[in-house]
């Protein structure tokens, strides 16, 4: 190997290791991330209930549960300066419902090294993902299906590396669990991974499986089960959303996950949110502890405009309904 190749892997390991436990080098784990705030207070059941812009990143069935167009804006920190950014704008259509988004993950300055170890200066690094996708109605009562295509991009000071990716989704009524109960299932970030020198890097392509059930009109229980493929590890996450007020949100959830790696114990997920809304703007906070290392947050905004569409839509208010 040359030594700018050289260079770059200890360059490209260092950033990795600056990075939270969710990243390893090169394999775009930054797709693993939770996006929504909605989704991070309510665990892995808001696959069953994402709804609008919000739905590209989880579950892109729900884009189809749109009846007017919407705007999402999204922003957190991270550990070691890292900004994680979200855009999106989805509209519905006669066809269907259309909707594009730029996921975002910016480092810090991080600091570079030469073959000795000689500190060579600071350098930067980016991962992005452009998503489009598409969801309608599937002509059975309830059933929506849903599709994303994205553009995966990684850089590494002058390195970069692309791939093309995908995510399926479905939502539907589960009437046999009660009249307000959904299901939802969602295969996301399937493709042929980034290729990174002589090296491929699979990407982080996991399946969720989810239910929602609005017990009252003010109760929400959400419970999903996700399987990550390339760790072979399963996740489970239960929560509810409570709507005391029309236009307030309060969100929980608790889960269990295995740590990276051979022999990893269990550990647990614990989250909160809240969501406000009034008129067609919805604010979103989401929380996660993580133990010494801080917390994810996520805040975000949404912008509902223009005049309602006649086309059928189950959308719910601060809360997205089952």
């Amino acid at each position: 190997m040359t030594a700018p190749g050289i260079r770059w892997l200890l360059a490209f390991a260092l950033f990795a290791g600056a990075h939270h436990r969710a990243f390893a080098a090169g394999d775009a784990s930054f797709l693993k991330l939770p996006v929504q705030a909605r989704s991070l207070g309510l665990g892995y059941g808001a696959a069953a209930s994402a709804a609008g812009s919000e739905a590209m990143s989880d579950n892109p069935a729900g884009l189809a549960r749109l009846d007017e167009s919407e705007a999402g804006l999204l922003y957190a920190p991270h550990l070691q300066g890292m900004r994680l950014g979200w855009l999106a704008y989805a509209r519905p259509t006669r066809l269907g419902a259309f909707g594009a988004g730029l996921l975002s993950l910016r480092s810090g300055p991080l600091e570079g090294r030469d073959d000795a170890g000689n500190r060579t200066g600071d350098f930067s690094a980016e991962d992005r993902a452009m998503l489009l996708s598409f969801a309608r109605g599937a002509g059975v009562r309830g059933l929506r299906v849903g599709g994303t295509l994205k553009v995966v991009q990684s850089r590494v000071q002058a390195y970069g590396a692309s791939t093309l990716a995908g995510d399926v989704g479905i939502q539907a009524p589960a009437r046999a669990l009660g009249r307000t109960a959904s299901l939802g299932f969602a295969v996301r970030n399937l493709g042929p991974g980034l290729r990174w020198l002589e090296r491929r890097q699979a990407l982080p392509t996991d399946a969720t499986v989810a239910a929602t059930s609005r017990v009252s009109p003010a109760f929400l229980f959400a419970a999903g089960v996700r399987h990550r493929i390339a760790e072979r590890r399963t996740e489970f996450q239960a929560g509810t959303e409570v709507t005391p007020l029309g236009s307030v949100a309060l969100r929980a959830s608790y889960g269990i996950a295995r740590e990276p790696g051979a022999g990893g114990g269990l550990r647990s997920l614990v989250a909160f949110g809240i969501g406000i809304e009034r008129g067609g703007l919805r604010l979103d906070y989401g929380m996660q502890p993580d133990g010494g290392a801080g917390a994810t947050q996520r805040f975000g905004l949404t912008l509902r405009f223009g005049e309602a569409s006649s086309l059928p839509s189950s959308r719910g208010g601060a809360g997205a309904g089952p």
